[in-house]
């Protein structure tokens, strides 16, 4: 991969290929933990708590705030909600159903934390919540005509009628825009690999670790612009530093700058 192709990519997982080696654990699992969390709404229901919280456990385990025997609890747990919902047969015209069992998937990815299986999840999930908001009359069709058949199908025809739905331009359209966010979260959360950032300790004042520690812990990063400013007025002249913070973002858990100011790999 070239700078060039990191730079513009609309996709994470060539992204997350290139990283694999060259980038801390901490920071691929913060990524992956955000990913779980932009679909934590649809994992709905009591059936599911187990999901839901795991997702807080591991990141807790990033932050050094809970062992990894609480991790494996939570996480065996999460496989739990999986074989419960493979017991049930969910098809793609149902696609309420598909996205909240692409969110569950996803979650149990992090077992392991193989973040490409989490990224790849999530994406498909919120495509499949995308469709089931949208009044699409193929979809609609596809679902009647699987609850006319009882509710069931043949192998080829299952994958079929899953090949159409994901076809489908409202799909599309969400499964590529969710992949270009997660590129940018993971530029937001490693910088440019390609031209590492050298931080002088004279950066890191009281000012600039308060308003890194307070985006960090709040998870709002409004403040990155006053964040630039501090960093300017310590004597801070990196351009891609200054220039992050005052950009449109997104800005996650695991920002590149954030983690500088406070010292955090």
């Amino acid at each position: 991969m070239t700078e060039s192709e990191w730079l513009a990519s609309g996709e994470s997982k060539p992204l997350l290929e290139f990283l694999m080696a060259r980038t801390s654990e901490r920071k691929l699992r913060l990524f992956a933990v955000d990913c779980c969390r932009r679909v934590k709404y649809l994992l709905k229901g009591s059936h599911l708590k187990r999901s839901r919280k795991a997702i807080g456990v591991v990141e807790r385990h990033v932050e050094g705030l809970a062992t990894f025997e609480e991790v494996r609890a939570a996480l065996d747990e999460v496989l739990g909600d999986c074989l419960d919902a493979s017991h049930s047969i969910v098809h793609a015209g149902e696609a309420n159903f598909y996205a909240a069992e692409y969110a569950t998937n996803a979650v149990a990815y992090l077992n392991g934390f193989r973040i490409i299986g989490t990224a790849t999840c999530t994406s498909c999930a919120l495509a499949y919540d995308a469709l089931a908001r949208d009044s699409d009359p193929v979809l609609a069709r596809i679902a009647a005509e699987y609850a006319g058949r009882g509710r069931q199908a043949g192998e080829a025809q299952f994958a079929a009628e899953e090949a159409e739905v994901r076809a489908l331009p409202r799909y599309v359209r969400a499964l590529v825009g969710e992949q270009t966010n997660q590129a940018q979260l993971l530029r937001d959360i490693i910088g440019n690999p390609f031209r590492v950032a050298a931080f002088s300790s004279n950066w890191r004042t009281g000012t600039t670790v308060l308003l890194a520690r307070q985006m960090h812990e709040s998870r709002d990063y409004s403040a990155m612009p006053v964040l630039a400013d501090a960093l300017q007025d310590c004597g801070c002249d990196n351009c891609d530093m200054l220039d992050h913070c005052r950009g449109p973002g997104p800005h996650v858990r695991g920002c590149w700058v954030v983690d500088l100011v406070l010292g955090k790999e």
